[in-house]
Parts: C-alpha cells; structure tokens; sequence
C-alpha cells in the first residue's frame, strides 16, 4: 500500500487488490501497518486518521498523568 497523504504519524493508503482505502499507521524506521478497517472512499479513510489522532493524544495524556503520580509516590 503506497501512502496518499500525510497527516501525524497516520496516512491512507489504497489496497491495490480490493480498492478499498485503510488507515496505516507508522511503525517507525520507514515500516507502516495497517491500522483501521477497510473504507468505501479516501475521504472516508482520512477522516477517521482525525479519531486516530485523537485517540492517540488521549492515551499519552493518560499514560503521562500515571507517570507523574507514580513519581509522587516515590
């Protein structure tokens, strides 16, 4: 799958076998993995890259509060 757009560490890519559109996510050192299921249309795959953004900024916020009150406990 070759990435259509760039958004974060999220893009969208096209399944050359189904036509079908799926978020990939960037695994690191040029490595991207599918992380969504498969949408109809491009539009529908870029927004939902929007929630994966959001998702992932919520779960360093919390990961981020569990770290700072483990350090109170120290």
């Amino acid at each position: 799958m070759k990435g259509e757009t760039m958004t974060s560490k999220y893009d969208v890519a096209q399944n050359p076998k189904t036509g079908a559109w799926a978020v990939i996510g960037n695994c690191g050192r040029g490595y991207w993995m599918q992380v969504s299921g498969d949408y109809a249309t491009k539009q529908a795959a870029q927004d939902a890259v929007k929630f994966y953004d959001r998702a992932d900024r919520a779960a360093r916020s919390c990961v981020a509060g569990v770290e700072n009150r483990l350090n109170q406990l120290d």
